[in-house]
């Protein structure tokens, strides 16, 4: 099992305005929903999607997952590399990385931010 904690910054407590859970507990075959969308070169996966863990890697480029990638992440890290159905291809496999949610006011000034692997378990 691993855990995730969210990195929060900034004047606002993220932790009461973010779809993430503040503390994530993943393990293989955990069964879990993206809370994120995921843009085109990374799956073209949409916020609710659900699948399982298959395993931890330290690397998203010995996946072939390196276009796009997320400055969050450090290539130490062990991600989950998660296997999603496709409605429209079958199944894909995608490492999910940290992701960023941010609070804004209404002057467009971000107030806070929250540093999280976009997943819940379910």
């Amino acid at each position: 099992m691993l855990v995730f904690e969210a990195q929060d910054r900034g004047m606002a407590k993220m932790e009461d305005h973010c779809i993430t859970p503040t503390k994530l507990e993943l393990k293989v075959n955990a069964q879990v929903m993206l809370l994120k969308n995921q843009d085109g070169s990374r799956g073209g996966l949409v916020n609710g999607s659900l699948r399982i863990v298959l395993k931890f890697t330290r690397s998203a480029a010995q996946n072939g997952f390196v276009d796009n990638w997320p400055s969050f992440n450090t290539p130490s890290e062990k991600l989950p590399l998660v296997w999603f159905m496709m409605e429209d291809r079958g199944h894909h496999n995608m490492v999910i990385g940290r992701e960023e949610w941010t609070m804004e006011m209404q002057a467009k000034d971000v107030v806070g931010a929250c540093v999280q692997i976009p997943l819940c378990l379910t």
